[in-house]
């Protein structure tokens, strides 16, 4: 996985800055090992499920939207918006989780709690995008 809060992706976040336009922040797929590892998917009753199960849960099922958050949070906790004050990124399918998370990060970040929030407030955009279902 990549995470773009490194001081050697500056150059991006200051040009979108610079050109105020977002960033899409999108998943992709997990690696390999992540879904085919053995003894990683018993079912209850000793049997496993299938490979496709277990791509589609380190995917669009759950896994996505685990490590795009994850990716917003690095994006903060690297600096990012300290130093791009005016950067704007884009998370989809309704916030990557983090509408119901932040909170409870933030609630345990000590020292940098609070800017995580003013980040979200401020510099995220959510889309909708693949929640066109209902429940």
């Amino acid at each position: 996985m990549t995470f773009y809060s490194r001081a050697s992706y500056d150059p991006l976040w200051e040009s979108a800055q610079n050109l105020d336009v977002p960033i899409y922040v999108h998943p992709t797929y997990a690696p390999t090992s992540d879904v085919t590892e053995p003894g990683g998917r018993e079912t209850p009753n000793g049997d496993e499920y299938t490979e496709f199960v277990a791509a589609m849960l380190s995917a669009h099922g759950f896994g996505w939207h685990v490590d795009t958050g994850l990716s917003f949070l690095r994006l903060w906790m690297g600096g990012v918006f300290d130093r791009f004050p005016d950067a704007k990124i884009v998370l989809g399918h309704m916030g990557e989780t983090l509408p119901f998370m932040l909170d409870r990060v933030n609630a345990n970040l000590g020292p940098v709690k609070g800017s995580g929030v003013k980040a979200w407030k401020k510099n995220v955009w959510v889309s909708t995008s693949g929640f066109s279902f209902s429940v």
